[in-house]
């Protein structure tokens, strides 16, 4: 829920959203210099670090969680920081760290128990895709839950309510995203083995789910 004050909106400092994109990159590039030195190509090398979630190693707690911080290459850590995490930041400022840190851990986890569940034969699974369709879709339920209780001036932008062209514009932009991650999922099924599909459905309905109580 949005901190109130007075009938005022609180802006929140924002922490919880940038530390976990700073872990994300210091992650990659740690991995990348040094768990990544004796492979051929640096995408072949994430699905063996101590941090994959692998169907051999489900009794490693961790992997259930730490996946989620690893990422195979650049574009696949950027394609899930810039459209999605980054967005996630004006989320935390409106309703705070500590539903922002349960949507990211319910994200990772429904990702990885939708790997589990539905594509058990999968290899390895690595990334935030699963914490990102999770942000996209509690987004989607607090927009739409949300709409007719937020005011429509702007003055009262600046109050932490968003006037109705730019919370449409908002809306558009976060199903504008998740087709296109969706898509871009069901166009590798074949050509790339790594994509799971599985993770990024069960984490967008989790996210719809889970946004309507804590947003």
């Amino acid at each position: 829920m949005a901190n109130c004050l007075g009938g005022k909106m609180m802006v929140n400092f924002p922490w919880f959203v940038p530390l976990m994109i700073g872990i994300q990159i210091i992650v990659y590039f740690h991995t990348k210099n040094t768990h990544c030195k004796g492979f051929e190509d640096d995408e072949s090398c994430y699905g063996t670090s101590k941090f994959a979630y692998r169907m051999c190693c489900v009794d490693q707690n961790w992997r259930w969680w730490g996946y989620a911080i690893m990422h195979r290459s650049k574009s696949h850590l950027y394609g899930n920081i810039i459209p999605f995490q980054l967005p996630a930041i004006l989320v935390e400022m409106v309703h705070g760290w500590f539903p922002m840190m349960l949507l990211w851990f319910f994200g990772a986890l429904s990702g990885s128990l939708g790997v589990a569940v539905f594509d058990p034969e999968s290899t390895s699974t690595v990334g935030a895709s699963g914490v990102c369709m999770v942000m996209a879709g509690s987004w989607v339920a607090d927009l739409l839950m949300n709409w007719d209780t937020k005011k429509d001036e702007i003055e009262h932008l600046e109050k932490g309510s968003l006037p109705k062209f730019l919370r449409t514009l908002a809306l558009i932009y976060t199903m504008a995203v998740t087709i296109w991650r969706l898509l871009a999922d069901f166009s590798n099924i074949g050509a790339d083995g790594d994509t799971s599909v599985a993770a990024h459905l069960t984490g967008f309905m989790g996210g719809v789910t889970l946004g309507m109580f804590v947003l």
